[in-house]
């Protein structure tokens, strides 16, 4: 029996896949209802408190040969070739064995029934790259066995979508193509992008729209950001990405607009959301690269990583973000599990889509798969020795780590709070463990476990007994056990989901120890995956694995553990919409579902069949079109890492075809780990010896071990992102799956698996030149994390940094409108700092009092001033006393120097200033043209140009440009028209400012502000563009957060567009005005006001102090990046001066009344400033730094 299943089971991808399944089904279980009999039958007897605060992610490979694999990979009818290492001639299937075993705790064994039970009705989606598709078909592969025998099992592919239906559970598994999540140059699923990959880094619709209504979603964003070659911005020329620090930037505005967009779009009462953990790989010079004579996971002790700690962090603080939110994203931290694994990679055991040459095959470390595909692209494309065939070659390697990560997804999906366990329950549960304790202690204990009617459901009590409470137990730290016995979970043929590309058996894998490898955590076991069980668990619900071709391994592993538990007339079809591959299984009504989305936001890599583009184009502040699929899923998997992991990259501002779409080209240089760019140059060294996984055939047992090729900071950032999240309100949980993946290098395809074009003899005579050591054989690690261990992989693709996996715990209910409140982690007492404060060394020039001056004050006069606006002239329109122009600001230290015309428009030689914002900026505008009238020669025309949205004054006589830019909210809204813009609702497009960016780019000096516009108690969020039938629209009463994403855009946009040489920015602080509930308030008013203010304490009510920390801290975090903008505060002193705004003295738009000529405050402007007065004072300190510098 042993020896069958180590024939049949699939290859180490496959495994991976399997474990993860497990993982997943174990987290599920955890919080099932105590009721369902099915769940019951696997975790009545189980401790309650053994695994209550676990790790699953710290543990061990440990070799299981007896429960691993879980599936085997002929049997897996959605085995894919590139995966199938077995198939393609893999001989050691011990990487099939390995099981991860956590250190305090076990991982439940993957029940593909209970899965489907939980899913039906629902819709699951990976959405990402390549390893989320990895990931998704180990998901079909673990579900397979428990779908109904006689219902077809077909795949459906539309569009970016690769989508498996149940008609019985009316469940929907799939797999959405975005490698960068948002929209890139990389999008296409079929086709990838050989030039450069250029991201459109702010545009996330259009893959969003087609995972918006699933129930789960795994997202995987990670290796695809390290070969991005360009980012656009919205302008036609997108910027480079030539450092590693900038790919990190672009990886985080990226998560930054996917945070932001399931922020706003997620039904967070229904979605279940996931991220994955960086799928780790190998490197030009790194010895861990060698995965193809990897047999065994490498031991933890004395293993050090390489991976991305940068790029990880990332990915970690986006979560973390989102999650303070409100927002719950689980991130499943699978880097350093899966960086053991270097002997799970499909290495030469798969297919390759160019045939393998004779010279290769004489080496077949030139020819590998130690890692992603999308890296060895442009590792290949630059090198003299650039094999093509290896350019299609997808990722497998990393199919056992998949195994265990949709494991924990299970488990993650079964640990929701809603299903706590009854009182009743749990003293049942303690009761039968001291019953068990007591007859281990007389050594009478017997191998059963009774279900609630008391009925033997399975052997190997004790260790189920152990998977029964994994909540306090770290499953992700552990062991690979060998286990032929329980492991794999299911065999290879015998899933109808199987894809070629992790079928290793198939593909001619003959070690199929690979397989029966289970992962031990220290201190519990793993439960034993139920099929059954998580199908219960999802009925009627929508899972969704979202990210790359890992998390496609995964959902496809899934598949294959569910599989054996649905109904045997169960249809096992898989359908493509767009980017999602969607599998429903009808008879529990549930969908487990896989969206392509590699970089989860947009991208040119989203097409699921076309995405592998050289040069990935990421729109990294746009989600939507992705989101919109996947935003009504119940459970959510999100994973992305690997395609992150290019030298440069590409962000696009707008959209792909957009004239006005702006591109920059990004690098970005992590702090920690400086990850070898030439391991993406130079294909023939990449490929060579250092890129091993083809004879690993055992997990790697040293538990310190640590693949290199792992990002840390690019964890790090997700973990940070999903922290963030869930402090908005949003919980995401985290399955940090990378380490026990990293111990089974043995359970990758190699060259087990299909290719896409034929090997030709130099590869098949040289291995090396083809493996696949990215994607899992399933059975393998992606099925569950329970099982036997691997050896350690020497080299485990950067992928499994993508399988961050997050679930999403939605506590608001309203669809329509999002209310969340105004949490933002901010300081909220302002302060600014010293040095944006110092134009005069030693002075604070925001801190004095109003001096009354009428011996230099006004500046001017009003009706002298040529360009004099009627909405400020308060003397023209009656008023009397004219006190207000003669009061003057002084410094407590120090004064502000006197304003010279002549010395500034000498200044401004040859140069262009420019007010970006609202009113309140057309205010200082004019107050500065104002100011240097007189200053002009006598025959200067002074005259006013209106282009666009931009006023312009230009003097001829020095050459110099003074304008004002309308943009009320600096981002795009429905209020953009100079004349038109009262309009209500307002609209914003709160990720794009690429239209108004590109008339203001080229000025020497900015002066912004955006303040007043932002007040409204509800607004509109748009996702996509006006008049777009991918549009999504969102009312939301967020204030602070609609403004914090909102300056996030424009800073992004600076930080990859502005001329940090050239051009000097300025934003202006909030100015207050006096109001009720509008802008032309009446309570109290400021019509009879005729003084200043003179109690230094008071501070003006309008002066929102949480708004002015946000545009502070936005600065600031600006800065850190380089771009200096100084912050000029000037909301105090201009709160002392309630007798300085037009009142009632201005022009208006309509007639009065005669109940508002009864009453002023009805209608007095309290916002705007009367000239001459306190705008002056403004452009007075606004000299003074442009002088200074």
């Amino acid at each position: 029996m042993v020896h069958k299943t180590l024939e049949n089971v699939f290859n180490f991808h496959n495994f991976a896949g399997l474990l993860l399944l497990t993982l997943v089904a174990a987290a599920i279980y955890v919080r099932r209802d105590i009721n369902w009999n099915i769940v019951k039958e696997q975790f009545s007897l189980r401790k309650e408190q053994s695994t209550t605060n676990c790790d699953y992610f710290s543990g061990r490979w440990v070799y299981d040969n007896v429960s691993l694999p879980l599936y085997k990979e002929q049997e897996c009818t959605f085995m894919e070739d590139t995966l199938a290492c077995e198939t393609y001639g893999r001989k050691d299937l011990k990487y099939r064995h390995w099981r991860w075993q956590p250190n305090h705790c076990d991982i439940p064994r993957f029940n593909g029934s209970a899965l489907l039970e939980k899913l039906r009705g629902k819709k699951l989606i990976f959405v990402g790259d390549s390893l989320n598709r990895n990931q998704w078909r180990s998901m079909l592969c673990l579900l397979e066995p428990s779908l109904p025998p006689l219902l077809p099992k077909k795949l459906t592919y539309t569009g970016n979508f690769d989508l498996f239906q149940n008609n019985e559970y009316n469940t929907t598994v799939g797999f959405y193509w975005s490698p960068y999540l948002v929209e890139s140059n990389c999008d296409s699923a079929n086709h990838f992008q050989l030039g450069d990959h250029v991201v459109k880094i702010k545009s996330i619709e259009k893959h969003a729209r087609h995972w918006n209504d699933a129930d789960i979603l795994i997202f995987d964003t990670y290796a695809w950001w390290l070969t991005i070659s360009k980012a656009s911005l919205g302008s036609s020329n997108a910027t480079d990405v030539p450092t590693e620090e900038m790919k990190q930037r672009c990886y985080e505005m990226a998560l930054s607009i996917w945070s932001d967009w399931l922020e706003i779009n997620v039904n967070r009462s229904k979605t279940k959301l996931f991220f994955m953990g960086a799928s780790p790989f190998p490197q030009r010079g790194d010895d861990l690269s060698q995965c193809h004579k990897e047999t065994e996971p490498f031991p933890k002790e004395g293993f050090s990583t390489a991976s991305n700690q940068n790029m990880t962090g990332v990915a970690k603080s986006a979560i973390q973000k989102l999650e303070k939110r409100g927002l719950k994203v689980k991130y499943l931290p699978i880097t350093e599990m899966s960086e053991l694994r270097r002997d799970a990679h499909p290495s030469i055991y798969r297919r390759f889509y160019t045939p393998v040459t004779e010279e290769n095959r004489k080496d077949p470390a030139t020819y590998a798969d130690c890692k992603n595909a999308e890296q060895r692209l442009l590792t290949e494309e630059n090198s003299k020795k650039m094999n093509l065939g290896t350019w299609k070659i997808r990722f497998k390697s990393h199919y056992l780590a998949v195994f265990v990560i949709v494991s924990l997804i299970s488990a993650a999906i079964y640990l929701s709070a809603e299903n706590e366990p009854t009182l009743e329950e749990k003293a049942s549960r303690q009761e039968q463990q001291i019953a068990r304790d007591e007859e281990r202690k007389t050594g009478k204990e017997e191998e059963k476990i009774l279900n609630k009617e008391g009925n033997i459901t399975c052997k190997n009590d004790e260790k189920i007994a152990r998977n029964e409470s994994a909540s306090g137990c770290n499953l992700f730290s552990g062991k690979w056990i060998f286990d032929n016995v329980s492991n794999p979970l299911y065999k290879e043929g015998e899933c109808s989901f199987m894809l070629k590309d992790y079928s290793c058996e198939k593909n001619g894998r003959k070690d199929l120890k690979y397989q029966s490898w289970r992962w031990q955590p220290h201190d519990c076991d793993l439960p034993r995956f139920n099929g059954k069980a998580l199908l219960e668990k999802i009925r009627g619900k929508r899972l969704v694995f979202v990210g790359d071709s890992l998390n496609k391994n995964q959902w496809t592993s899934m598949l294959c553990l569910i599989e054996s538990s649905l109904h045997p007339s169960s249809s096992k079809l898989v359908t493509l919409k767009g980017n999602s591959f969607i599998f429903q299984a009808t008879e529990y009504n549930a969908t487990i579902e896989f969206y392509w989305s590699p970089l989860l936001v947009e991208s040119n890599c989203d097409d699921p069949a076309i995405h592998r583009s050289r040069d990935r184009i990421m729109r990294i502040k746009s989600i939507e079109k992705h989101a919109r699929h996947w935003t009504d899923a119940d459970i959510l998997i999100f994973d992305s890492f690997m395609w992150w992991l290019e030298p440069t990259m590409t962000i696009l501002w707008g959209s792909f075809e957009s004239s006005d779409a702006i591109y920059k080209r990004v690098e970005m240089k992590l702090r920690r780990y400086e990850i070898a760019l030439s391991t993406w140059s130079d294909c023939g060294e990449t490929m060579g010896v250092e890129t091993y996984c083809h004879n690993e055939t055992e997990p790697i047992l040293k538990e310190d071990y640590w693949g290199i090729t792992t990002d840390r900071e690019m964890m790090g950032i997700a973990e940070s992102t999903i922290e963030k999240l869930e402090s908005r309100g949003l919980k995401l949980e985290y399955l940090n799956i990378t380490h026990l993946s990293d111990y089974r290098k043995d359970a990758h395809p190699a060259i087990h698996r299909h290719f896409y074009e034929p090997l030709t003899q130099e590869q098949l005579a040289n291995p090396k030149s083809h493996l696949d050591c990215v994607h899992w054989c399933l059975p393998g690690v992606p099925d569950k994390m329970g099982k036997n261990t691997l050896k350690s992989p020497h080299f485990i693709i950067v992928a499994l940094l993508t399988l961050l996996v997050i679930v999403i715990r939605l506590t608001r209910k309203n669809a329509n409108v999002v209310h969340l409140e105004d949490q933002v982690l901010l300081k909220q007492e302002v302060q600014t700092a010293p040095d944006q404060n110092d134009t005069i060394p030693g002075c604070n020039l925001f801190s004095g009092r109003w001096v009354y001056d009428n011996v230099s004050y006004p500046l001017y006069k009003e009706h002298e001033c040529s360009f004099m606006e009627r909405d400020f002239a308060c003397e023209l329109y009656g008023r009397k006393d004219l006190k207000y122009q003669n009061w003057r600001w002084q410094p407590h230290h120090c004064d502000i120097p006197r304003f010279n015309g002549t010395a500034l428009l000498e200044k401004l030689r040859g140069k262009k200033l420019v007010y970006v914002g609202d009113s309140l900026n057309r205010n200082q505008w004019k107050s500065m043209l104002c100011l240097i009238d007189s200053y002009l020669p006598p025959s200067s025309t002074k005259q006013v140009n209106l282009t666009g949205n931009l006023y312009s004054f230009h003097s001829s006589e020095y050459n110099a440009t003074i304008g004002f830019y309308w943009a009320p909210m600096l981002v795009e809204s429905n209020c953009d028209d100079v004349n038109k813009h009262r309009v209500q609702p307002r609209i914003v497009r709160i990720n794009s400012i690429k239209e108004h960016g590109k008339d203001w780019i080229d000025a020497d000096i900015l002066i912004f502000d955006s303040f007043a516009w932002w007040l409204s108690r509800t607004m509109t969020i748009l996702w996509g563009s006006f008049g777009s039938s991918d549009a999504i629209y969102r009312t939301v009463e967020m204030k602070l957060r609609r403004y914090e994403i909102a300056l996030t855009t424009w800073s992004d946009w600076l930080e990859m567009n502005i001329n940090r040489k050239k051009t000097k920015l300025f934003f202006m602080s909030a100015s207050p005005y006096r109001s009720g509930d509008t802008l032309w308030g009446t309570d109290p008013g400021c019509h009879w006001k005729t003084e200043p203010t003179f109690d230094e304490s008071y501070w003006a009510s309008s002066a929102n102090r949480s708004m002015m920390s946000i545009a502070e801290s936005t600065i600031k975090k600006l800065e850190k990046r380089g771009v200096k903008v100084e912050y000029l505060n000037i909301t105090q002193l201009s709160g002392y001066r309630e007798d300085a705004h037009p009142s009632t003295y201005r022009t208006f738009w309509k007639l009065r009344s005669r109940e508002q000529f009864k009453d002023p405050n009805v209608y007095s402007d309290c916002l705007h400033w009367c000239l001459p007065g306190v705008p002056d004072v403004w452009n007075e300190i606004l000299y003074a730094y442009i002088m200074k510098s």
